[in-house]
């Protein structure tokens, strides 16, 4: 097992070209000087980045792996690949050099390869039939278009019908069904995979990595925290419409001990109004009750996503949506990671952010109604 805790030797970066489609590894580049990789749970494509160059830029057809590796103190080598991206080059810049000659360099970004479903636009509008398999047919259009993927299976039908514009694109129609099942929305690992599989809320992630102020610690100075309490929303309407009948429910916190409800917030409302697309119930009343229940639990969920905290770190065996943990002189805390901005530089600087999982039994009123065409 690989000590990420203690002294790292002959630590860098590996940057790999990936033959687009058979997903081989071919050479390594060596005239790349430096890179970043951005991961980011909230970001549709989920992972960016940018890498500086010289002489002929790197493909942009065929892949990008960036790998990480070091040799611990145990003298174990670790060869840790941590994204694999596509590149797009800037025009490149030329230097003269002494003696004659000319440097040429330039910068790149770097996309998830997700943006090959991004890209590619519908053309003309698609409609997804009631009964479809949702998950399947996600897995049928991200391979369609020459992707990986790692799917849990699901047996989820859709509802309903639902048509997408032809300016929509493959990932929206594969984002809307994943949503529609109760997955997460689409991301890819860092090889490259699409990852298809079922939300799992925070709380019940298990704990992936604890950063600590200890023997252990991997921890570089400064720990940030942002509370945004104030744009916690007090009010959720969620809405739900048919050719017959239009279903409106609303959750209101009223906890007079929540900094965020009505009662404390008094005129400062701060709602939020949902479309649903999907949803359960043989009746209109078992319908209407499970579009109240879906606004209560939207409601808390949002009432959860308050304390952020942000660390520094050298890169340790972490993703977005990992649950971690902080242990520094006292505080504790423990959340989903939203983000990690990685430097790769040998010791893979990182900055991590934590959404820490606040659950409060708040005092919530729902009501609902069913309003006729």
């Amino acid at each position: 097992m690989v000590d990420w805790t203690g002294a790292r030797y002959e630590a860098g970066w590996l940057y790999r070209r990936i033959k687009w489609g058979t997903w081989e590894e071919l050479s390594l580049y060596d005239n790349i000087e430096s890179a970043s990789i951005n991961r980011s749970a909230f970001d549709t494509l989920k992972t960016s980045g940018s890498l500086k160059y010289f002489g002929t830029a790197p493909d942009e057809v065929d892949a990008l792996a960036l790998i990480y590796t070091f040799r611990d103190r145990n003298g174990k080598t670790v060869e840790q690949r941590r994204a694999t991206v596509l590149v797009e080059s800037d025009e490149p810049d030329y230097a003269s050099l002494d003696g004659g000659g000319v440097r040429q360099s330039g910068t790149a970004k770097l996309y998830s390869l997700l943006k090959v479903l991004s890209d590619t636009k519908l053309k003309v509008p698609y409609t997804v039939t009631a009964g479809t398999n949702a998950i399947a047919t996600a897995n049928q259009i991200i391979t369609g278009a020459g992707l990986r993927t790692n799917c849990q299976s699901s047996s989820y039908l859709l509802s309903c019908d639902h048509t997408f514009a032809a300016d929509d694109s493959l990932l929206d129609v594969v984002n809307y069904l994943l949503d529609a099942a109760g997955y997460g929305s689409a991301d890819t690992d860092s090889c490259g995979t699409v990852i298809l599989k079922p939300y799992v809320e925070p709380t019940a992630r298990e704990l992936v990595w604890t950063f600590a102020n200890d023997e252990t610690s991997t921890l570089m100075p400064g720990i940030e925290s942002e509370n945004d309490w104030r744009n916690t929303p007090n009010i959720v309407v969620l809405t739900y419409e048919t050719d017959d009948e239009t279903y409106v429910a609303q959750a209101r916190n009223i906890d007079p001990e929540s900094r965020a409800s009505l009662p404390s917030r008094s005129w400062r409302e701060n709602s939020t109004v949902e479309q649903v697309s999907e949803l359960a119930g043989e009746t209109q009343g078992e319908r209407l009750e499970n579009l109240k229940a879906l606004a209560r639990k939207k409601l808390l969920d949002g009432s959860s996503e308050i304390q952020y905290t942000k660390v520094k770190t050298l890169l340790v065996p972490v993703d977005i949506n990992d649950a971690a943990g902080l242990r520094y002189s006292g505080l504790k805390r423990q959340g989903a990671i939203t983000s990690i901005d990685t430097s790769c530089t040998p010791t893979g600087a990182s900055n991590v952010k934590i959404r820490e999982f606040i659950r409060r039994d708040l005092l919530v009123d729902v009501t609902g109604q069913v309003i006729a065409a």
